[in-house]
Formats: C-alpha cells, sequence, structure tokens
C-alpha cells in the first residue's frame, strides 16, 4: 500500500488564497482560473489531510479549526 502523494503547488495556492480571502470565487479571480479549479484543489488538499478545511455554505467558505491551524503556517 502506498501513501497519495503531496498535494500539487497549484493546489496549496488555492487553498492559500481561498483561506485569506474566504471565498473560492474571489481565490478564483485573484488566481486568473474557476472557481471549481479552485474548489477541486481545496478538495485535494483536504483529501490528502484527510481532514475538511473549510465549512463550506450557499456563497460563502469559513475555514475549520484545522484549516485556521494550516493557513497560520
Amino acid at each position: 500500500m502506498s501513501a497519495k502523494p503531496p498535494p500539487s503547488l497549484a493546489s496549496l495556492r488555492a487553498f492559500a488564497a481561498a483561506g485569506r480571502l474566504q471565498s473560492l470565487r474571489d481565490a478564483s479571480r485573484e488566481l486568473r482560473v474557476t472557481a471549481s479549479a479552485v474548489s477541486h484543489h481545496v478538495r485535494a488538499v483536504e483529501e490528502w489531510l484527510n481532514t475538511p478545511l473549510f465549512v463550506r455554505a450557499s456563497r460563502q467558505v469559513r475555514l475549520t479549526e484545522a484549516g485556521r491551524r494550516l493557513s497560520d503556517r
């Protein structure tokens, strides 16, 4: 059984932008990619860590405690 490969740099950048801006849409504008791409990148980081990093609401996201700890580093 092999370990999952770490998330890409693009995934980490997407997480950092979304966490800082508290918005997938705003992160997508900053990174010049679609909001869907940001969401997929964030999901890749969450899957690698096996923990949710955001609480997703209808038009916003909030960092979970784990997400706050990761974004402070």
